[in-house]
């Protein structure tokens, strides 16, 4: 449990995860009032790529890309497509750090009951400036991570809470005679990240029939290690860095070549290992 000294006498980490991409002005103003707040705040960009208003995307990837941080990291996360409405905006603290953003499950993939040990509501008239409607990125939650890397006391603008929100996480089925995965996540280079831990594939075999749409295709389907040794310009499962398996096509792009998109279900026939 981290302590407000504790962030005083470290060095602040503010990492920014959001959908509002490069081209505007929206980034770029949330690090000027961090900045105006607390100017030796550290701010590290996670991607300002999700696809607009996804929660389910930005859930992944601050799944993925939050422990690689040092322990009393302040995460901002704000993928918000119900900004302006009655939810909440909100300061989880947590084993490892700090997360703020707002209250749609966008953080619930990573963080379970264990490694909450606090949820705060922020409360905007504490923040000593005027709140937009349409803009928490700015009114809220930078300011907020801001006086937290600060060490300002989260009681002086929060007030505690019961709980905060749950996105429901698409759970694989796996046995030995079928498996059904789902895609999670599309990474630029058109792999498809789906949500069947490689851990738990691997051993059941390494060839599959696939089916999908209620097609089967004729060819099995391998498991590689790395995307060098999967068959060139055909999809391919790959142990990807992520713990999961994904689709690949090496020296391709799988998601065009499939015309696949993220939540798509597919299934895997097990054949006997080789």
């Amino acid at each position: 449990m981290l302590s407000m000294s504790e962030l005083k006498s470290k060095p602040s980490i503010i990492t920014l995860t959001t959908d509002f991409g490069t081209q505007d002005w929206f980034v770029g103003v949330m690090k000027g009032v961090i900045a105006r707040i607390h100017p030796n705040a550290h701010v590290i960009d996670i991607t300002h790529h999700i696809t607009p208003g996804s929660i389910r995307q930005g859930a992944f990837v601050f799944n993925q890309s939050h422990l690689w941080f040092p322990k009393g990291t302040i995460h901002v996360v704000v993928v918000d497509p119900g900004v302006g409405t009655s939810r909440k905006a909100i300061v989880l603290k947590t084993h490892h750090g700090y997360c703020i953003g707002p209250d749609n499950g966008v953080f619930s993939w990573a963080l379970d009951e264990n490694r909450v040990d606090g949820v705060f509501e922020i409360r905007p008239d504490k923040l000593n400036q005027e709140t937009s409607q349409t803009f928490h990125g700015r009114d809220l939650f930078a300011p907020a991570a801001a006086k937290l890397a600060r060490g300002e006391d989260l009681y002086d603008w929060t007030i505690p809470c019961q709980d905060f929100q749950r996105l429901n996480y698409p759970a694989p089925q796996i046995n030995q005679r079928e498996i059904t995965g789902e895609i999670l996540y599309t990474d630029r280079f058109g792999n498809m990240v789906t949500n069947l831990p490689s851990a738990q594939i691997t051993p059941i075999s390494d060839r599959f029939t696939l089916r999908k749409n209620q097609e089967t295709e004729p060819e099995p389907t391998g498991i590689f290690k790395t995307y060098g040794l999967a068959p060139p310009g055909r999809r391919s499962l790959i142990t990807g860095s992520t713990g999961y398996l994904e689709w690949a096509v090496p020296n391709g792009n799988a998601a065009l070549s499939c015309g696949w998109k993220e939540g798509d279900l597919f299934h895997l026939i097990p054949l006997r290992k080789c």
